[in-house]
Order: structure tokens, then C-alpha cells, then sequence
């Protein structure tokens, strides 16, 4: 279970592409982990709508920064996630739905269409099952 907590922080802390990255595997690209969509849409304990806040809040947070400051905040982000406990990752998903239910309907929207799209390509890269 730790093994998919890990990867489903990582494919929500850094662009998916970012798995593809060549290493010290002789220019092979390094194998990705895969994930798979749970019956709610989302990945991991994470509903379809929870996914959603979280590219809200991040969009939020991120506003005004520049591409570096955006990166050292995901980088900050994935590894706050990394450390999670099943206790703060449940506080986190409550915390999540609480914010959800704030949202206008637009902002609503707005979330589910950018996970949704964000969603197809990590199934195009085969990060997710389809």
C-alpha cells in the first residue's frame, strides 16, 4: 500500500512526462510505475473530486510564480506526501472534501475538466491502467 501512496503523490507532484526521464539506464527510458483509476474516479484513497481540489489548490498556491518557484513547490509537495501517514492522508482527503464543497459550481467544473484531461494523459503514457 506504501508502494502506491508513493506513486500516486508522485504522479500528482510532477508532470507525468517527468517518469520518462533518461538515467543511467544507458538512454533507456526508467520504468513508471502504474496506477490505476479506483471506482471513484480518483487514484488511491483520492476520489475523481478530490483530484480536482487538489489542481484547484495547487493553481491557487501557484499563482504568481514563476516556473522555478512552481517546481520547488511541487518538489516540496511530493516529498510532504511521500512522508504521509494513513492517518494524515485521511485528514488530508476530509480536508479536501470540506474545500470542494466551498467551491462554485464553475470552480467545480473547471477541476473535474483539468483532471479529467490531465487523467487521459497519464493513461496515454501508461503512468494509469485504462
Amino acid at each position: 500500500m506504501r508502494a502506491i501512496t508513493i506513486a500516486t503523490v508522485a504522479m500528482l507532484a510532477i508532470a507525468p512526462s517527468a517518469f520518462a526521464q533518461n538515467g543511467a539506464m544507458g538512454g533507456q527510458k526508467a520504468p513508471m510505475p502504474q496506477m490505476h483509476v479506483n471506482a471513484n474516479g480518483g487514484i488511491d484513497v483520492f476520489s475523481r473530486e478530490d483530484m480536482a481540489m487538489m489542481i484547484v489548490a495547487r493553481e491557487k498556491q501557484n499563482k504568481g510564480m514563476t516556473p522555478d518557484q512552481v517546481k520547488t513547490a511541487r518538489a516540496a509537495e511530493m516529498s510532504k506526501d511521500q512522508a504521509e501517514t494513513p492517518q494524515e492522508r485521511a485528514a488530508r482527503k476530509a480536508k479536501l472534501q470540506d474545500e470542494w464543497t466551498k467551491l462554485t459550481p464553475a470552480e467545480k467544473q473547471d477541476g473535474l475538466v483539468k483532471w479529467d484531461a490531465q487523467l487521459e494523459k497519464m493513461k496515454q503514457s501508461g503512468m494509469v491502467a485504462r
